[in-house]
């Protein structure tokens, strides 16, 4: 799940390696572009025809709700699968109750800590500093970026530093009500 690979954590296993930075494994964390024209033919047509528009308008509103997810210096987009399926299920581009606990909780962080969304995205950042998942770790960023509000939009490989920004508009949304 994208974002959701914080259930390591939980297992107790000290030999389990989070995948998501991995590039080799980057796209099993959601749906590619490729895939869903391949796989979803069918519901994103019935979408774009309910909305009166034409396929491809209806995909790039499902990037903007759902994808530009990036896990490594690959930098392969990726759509959201939860809300991705739930959006083409229900035939409606709406936030889903996954991600609406997502942005309650990161608001409460983001106050905690006297920082906002805005103000972690467009800075560069070492691989180590995704390394706690906990909503009560003093820093938020790895929690932030593991729910899927914060992508990597870049890779720097001679600092070995990711460029995170806010990955769709639902986050954009969230930067403008935290500190």
């Amino acid at each position: 799940m994208v974002g959701k690979t914080n259930w390591i954590r939980d297992l107790d296993l000290a030999q389990l390696d989070d995948l998501s930075l991995s590039p080799e494994f980057e796209s099993l964390c959601g749906f590619t572009q490729a895939e869903i024209k391949t796989y979803l033919a069918q519901p994103l047509q019935a979408l774009a025809l309910d909305r009166g528009e034409a396929l491809e308008l209806t995909i790039e509103r499902l990037q903007e709700n759902y994808g530009s997810y990036c896990f490594s210096d690959k930098l392969t987009h990726l759509y959201q699968p939860t809300s991705l399926l739930k959006a083409l299920e229900h035939q409606e581009l709406k936030h889903y109750s996954t991600y609406l606990e997502s942005i309650a909780t990161a608001q409460v962080l983001l106050e905690r800590n006297k920082t906002s969304l805005a103000s972690l995205a467009g800075e560069y950042y070492p691989p180590c500093c995704f390394a706690s998942y906990s909503a009560a770790s003093p820093e938020p960023l790895a929690w932030l970026y593991q729910q899927g509000l914060l992508t990597i939009k870049a890779y720097d490989s001679t600092r070995q530093r990711y460029l995170l920004d806010i990955h769709n508009i639902h986050s954009q949304l969230l930067s403008h009500f935290a500190l």
